[in-house]
């Protein structure tokens, strides 16, 4: 006797990048200190840096916080309020607060607040290039430091910027130029002009930058200015072209808080509406509190040296790591029982079946979703395998 069924299958074998997974850290003393994270930095050894209103914290697999030094000789961390990190050439960590600048050789911190060398004690940005460290201060314009020696581009000085209030720094490694930004007066390029380092602005004549709030190096070359609407990009050779607009990314996304860019020129994005993710005039991933961020407010992202895609957003600090060289098997199939339904047992649902991005809180034992990130050749036998036995299962007796 043969039982009644309809059968539509369809195996598609791809290399498709689907084998990846969200990993999320509550605040916690034995986590991130906070989700308000202020500044996130590469350190020795894949580990990353985190600076934040609630101290520095650190993570290289597991998380250590550095908080406040309260003892009555003030040699440790100066403030738990840091607003930026950045490391130098020699493994020091430069340190900025709202009130002045550390280094941390990694046993002794050494306070700068004298305003001979820092012309004002709010930091805004810190960034490394070679042995060269940037600093923009306040309403001071930016400092350079090379070993030991600093040197003050004075706003609207000879060879200094035309604007006061520097909001970010970015490397363009494609020239090796130094690249700021003030929302105020736009974009600013450092090049050696007669052996002097010398700033000029860009597209001055347009004012094509006027409002951008960050800057961000992009790996292949040249960088990319934004704020809360719009991302351009700048190169040397190619001038200033639109990129996007916030009307080009999904639905419900209203505001940009931060931008990221990975090696191969993906622009991870932060917005109002989860992480949005741009390449060639196109969005190619979204993620939000449904796919898994906890919340959908990222305020912060940036892409560390081990590709792992970091966020903050209010309540969890996270990463999205894509694992590309995993094959999948995508199966979608149709069952409809008959003989089951009749007999009042329950038939097989009618689905589409894909390996799912995994998602998990690392503070506690609860798999949010399932979690494909690893053990992915098991999961392929065993969905191969489920397969071949529907199928089986499904011919006639």
């Amino acid at each position: 006797m043969y039982r009644p069924l309809i059968l539509v299958f369809a195996i598609f074998i791809t290399f498709t990048p689907v084998s990846a997974e969200i990993i999320l850290f509550s605040p916690a003393s034995n986590s991130v200190s906070t989700s308000d994270v202020r500044d996130i930095t590469n350190g020795p050894d894949n580990s990353v840096i985190f600076a934040t209103t609630n101290g520095i914290s650190y993570y290289d697999g597991s998380w250590r916080i550095s908080h406040m030094d309260w003892l009555p000789d003030h040699k440790g961390q100066m403030d738990d309020f840091v607003v930026a990190v950045e490391y130098d050439n020699n493994n020091n960590l430069w340190i900025g607060y709202a009130g002045g600048l550390q280094i941390f050789d990694g046993e002794t911190y050494t306070t700068i607040t004298d305003q001979q060398l820092l012309k004002n004690r709010i930091i805004n940005d810190i960034r490394a290039w070679k042995n060269e460290m940037w600093i923009s201060t306040g309403n001071a314009g930016v400092h350079r430091v090379v070993d030991g020696e600093w040197k003050w581009f004075q706003p609207f000085e000879e060879g200094g910027l035309d604007c006061y209030i520097v909001n970010d720094i970015a490397i363009d490694y494609n020239t090796g130029s130094v690249i700021v930004v003030s929302k105020k007066y736009g974009g600013f390029i450092c090049s050696d002009i007669n052996n002097s380092l010398t700033f000029r602005q860009i597209g001055k004549s347009q004012n094509a930058l006027k409002g951008m709030t960050g800057v961000v190096s992009n790996p292949p070359g040249g960088v990319y200015f934004f704020n809360s609407t719009d991302i351009v990009k700048y190169h040397t050779l190619t001038g200033i072209m639109p990129i996007l607009n916030i009307n080009d990314l999904p639905a419900g996304t209203h505001r940009i808080y931060d931008i990221s860019v990975t090696k191969d020129g993906k622009i991870v994005i932060g917005t109002d509406f989860g992480i949005s993710c741009w390449k060639n005039d196109e969005l190619i991933l979204h993620h939000d509190r449904a796919s898994g961020l906890g919340n959908n407010i990222v305020q912060k992202v940036f892409v560390d040296n081990a590709g792992r895609w970091w966020f903050a957003n209010k309540g969890y600090v996270g990463y999205y790591y894509d694992n590309k060289n995993v094959p999948v098997i995508p199966v979608s199939y149709v069952d409809y029982d008959t003989k089951s339904e009749s007999n009042g047992e329950r038939s097989p649902d009618t689905s589409v079946s894909e390996l799912p991005h995994g998602v998990r809180d690392e503070n506690s034992d609860t798999v949010l979703s399932s979690d494909n990130g690893e053990n992915n050749k098991d999961s392929l036998l065993e969905n191969l395998k489920f397969f071949i036995d529907s199928v089986f299962n499904l011919l006639p007796l």
